[in-house]
């Protein structure tokens, strides 16, 4: 499970900022969460999906003439891409979450990273310099970097594939939250060790017990 142990280091981050008494929104961190655990489910279906796609590819090589080969093909392609594109969908809120300074402290945006990219130049946003045969809807699968969208196309950056991203993403969400994890701690310890620090008394109360032990010397009776 790639997003795995960023779901564990939140559940960590969550518990020392409760005692910390750092404010969370908790409808922010749950769902964080949640989306953590979908991302793993999606990419298991892209797996899945991918698998399905290139049984059907070496079907149709063998038998290039058969009509609902192709047609069984073409649906799977069709559903590997919108597992991928759901993928993107979901890193997207992820972003949105983590944006919000105030909802969950410290740990920040992951950034413009290989996700993101896909999501913002692929499947958001038309960029207008790309020539217009570059906006039909190409996609390809690579047995080791996973679906790809637009593929081979001649520009400077290219979609890395679904897996190495989503390995990209989960090694930043990991980082980002270990960190925040170590700032939350640190509030916490600091606020234990004031506690245990013992406070100077007020000269009030240092000169009443000064002039309480002076009556004991000379013979007053001491409370």
């Amino acid at each position: 499970m790639v997003f795995e142990r960023a779901g564990e280091l939140l559940g960590e981050y969550e518990a020392a900022a409760v005692q910390a008494n750092v404010r969370l929104n908790k409808t922010a961190t749950s769902e964080l969460r949640e989306r953590l655990r979908y991302l793993d489910l999606t990419l298991e279906m892209v797996r899945e999906s991918a698998g399905q796609l290139d049984a059907l590819n070496k079907v149709v090589a063998a038998d290039p003439i058969d009509r609902d080969t192709w047609d069984r093909r073409f649906l799977q392609v069709d559903r590997t891409r919108i597992l991928t594109e759901t993928f993107y969908f979901i890193c997207g809120r992820i972003g949105e979450l983590l944006k919000e300074r105030d909802w969950i402290p410290y740990v920040g945006d992951p950034g413009f990273i290989g996700a993101y990219q896909v999501r913002h130049k692929l499947l958001e946003h038309f960029d207008a310099d790309q020539a217009p045969f570059e906006q039909g809807p190409s996609f390809g699968v690579s047995g080791l970097d996973g679906p790809m969208l637009q593929p081979g196309m001649s520009r400077e950056w290219i979609d890395k594939g679904l897996y190495p991203n989503a390995r990209e993403l989960a090694e930043v969400l990991e980082r980002r939250i270990a960190n925040a994890l170590d700032r939350v701690k640190a509030a916490r310890d600091g606020d234990r060790n004031e506690e245990l620090t013992p406070h100077p008394a007020s000269p009030e109360r240092t000169r009443s017990k000064m002039a309480a032990v002076s009556r004991c010397i000379v013979g007053v009776t001491c409370e």
